[in-house]
């Protein structure tokens, strides 16, 4: 899992964009040092599949925090 606003593309790790619950107004913001604006949830391979299964909270690197999608 990753979170970037639309402005900075992914890595080519992660295919699939989500958004976090409330997006724009979103406490998920880009993870990029240098941006401050609303993210999207960045998922490679593996989190898309369990989020097409209806898992919805999506944890991040090293237990760091975890997101709530759409």
């Amino acid at each position: 899992m990753l979170v970037r606003c639309d402005d900075h593309p992914s890595p080519e790790r992660y295919h699939h964009k989500v958004d976090p619950v409330g997006y724009p107004d979103t406490a998920a913001i880009c993870g990029r040092p240098d941006c401050s604006k609303p993210g999207r949830i960045l998922l490679d391979d593996a989190e898309w599949e369990k989020y097409q299964s209806g898992q919805r909270i999506i944890v991040g690197p090293n237990n760091f925090t975890k997101i709530r999608a759409k």
